[in-house]
């Protein structure tokens, strides 16, 4: 007899860096969907001074988070952005039910 398994919840540095790469094509004006983690977000990828303010401010919408502008311009790969959005997302809340009925 099978027996029905949860399915295994998505990793969130997938998610993350999907978003991620949703969010950068449209600075570079093309697809991102292959970028490695090890992709220099100026230097690879050509986003100037201007871009990457636009950028943490998309970051920002995007994943509920504040981006401080020192730490924006240390964040020179794709893997360190997703690290960032990682380590200063909001915890998720799960709803507790109420057993007593």
């Amino acid at each position: 007899m099978a027996t029905n398994m949860p399915a295994p919840a998505p990793n969130a540095s997938d998610d993350i860096a999907v978003r991620l790469s949703t969010i950068l094509s449209v600075y570079v004006m093309h697809d991102c969907s292959g970028l490695s983690t090890d992709t220099n977000i100026i230097s690879d990828l050509g986003l100037d001074s201007l871009d990457l303010v636009e950028v943490a401010m998309t970051i920002e919408d995007e994943f509920g988070i504040e981006i401080h502008d020192n730490d924006m311009m240390k964040l020179g790969t794709v893997g360190q952005i997703i690290d960032y959005i990682t380590n200063h997302q909001p915890p998720v809340s799960i709803p507790v039910q109420d057993v007593d009925k």
